[in-house]
């Protein structure tokens, strides 16, 4: 029985392994998916294989959601940082020198797209 306890337990902790993942940066999602899709759902996880291919299946789709939303906002963040640093710009020069500064590539010309 205790033996049984002990193969149980270690299943377990496999399962709760699997199904961790921790919310970071897209370079941080991309590595737990690449750790997450060598994991092998084969005869090694017994009569658990079923509940493990769900587990991966489950946490490879929240990694690749949550990656997706993540690099949107580095994307929106990056853009934040690029238009703060523009309007820093901006706010230096007249209104007589933005375009000179435009043409000098001071100034990145910007289209605006709707």
């Amino acid at each position: 029985m205790i033996i049984e306890n002990e193969r149980l337990a270690a299943m377990n902790n496999r399962l709760c392994s699997l199904r961790a993942y921790n919310l970071g940066n897209s370079e941080d999602l991309l590595s737990q998916i690449a750790v997450k899709e060598m994991i092998a759902i084969d005869d090694s996880w017994q009569e658990f294989v079923g509940e493990a291919a769900k587990a991966k299946d489950e946490v490879l789709r929240n990694l690749r959601e949550s990656l997706q939303i993540r690099r949107q906002k580095e994307v929106g963040w990056s853009i934040l940082v690029a238009l703060s640093e523009l309007e820093f710009k901006f706010r230096e020069l007249s209104p007589h020198n933005v375009l000179d500064a435009i043409k000098a590539g001071e100034i990145p010309n910007l289209k605006i797209i709707y």
